[in-house]
C-alpha cells in the first residue's frame, strides 16, 4: 500500500480527465477520498507509457534515419503525453500570432 495513505494527514484526490477550467475547477468542487486502485492504475499506466514510449522512439530513430538521411544522427522521440502537450503549445502560438490588439485608454485622476 503506498506511503501516502498510510498517512495522518488527510488527503483528497481531484479526478478529472480533461484539462480544461470547467473539468479542472469541476474536479475541485468534487474532491474525494484516494483510492488505491485508481492509484495502481496511475503506475501501470505510466510504466505502459514509458515502456512504450521507449520502444517506439527506438524503432522510430532507427527505422526514420535510414529513410531521410536528414535524420541520421539525430534522435525521434515518442511519447504518449507529447502529442497533447504539443497540442497546447500549438494552441497557444495560434492565439498568440491571431491577437489583433485594440487601443485602450488609461485614466488617472488624482484629488486634492
Amino acid at each position: 500500500e503506498p506511503h501516502l495513505f498510510s498517512s495522518r494527514k488527510s488527503v483528497l484526490r481531484a479526478r478529472f480527465s480533461a484539462v480544461s477550467p470547467a473539468a479542472l475547477l469541476g474536479a475541485l468542487k468534487t474532491l474525494g477520498e484516494p483510492d488505491v486502485r485508481l492509484a495502481a492504475a496511475v503506475d501501470a499506466r505510466q510504466e505502459l507509457d514509458l515502456r512504450l514510449g521507449v520502444a517506439w522512439t527506438r524503432y522510430l530513430t532507427r527505422r526514420l534515419a535510414g529513410r531521410f538521411g536528414a535524420l541520421r544522427g539525430c534522435l525521434v522521440s515518442y511519447g504518449p503525453c507529447q502529442t497533447p502537450a504539443l497540442g497546447f503549445v500549438v494552441r497557444r502560438d495560434h492565439e498568440r500570432r491571431s491577437f489583433t490588439p485594440h487601443p485602450h485608454w488609461a485614466v488617472e485622476v488624482e484629488l486634492a
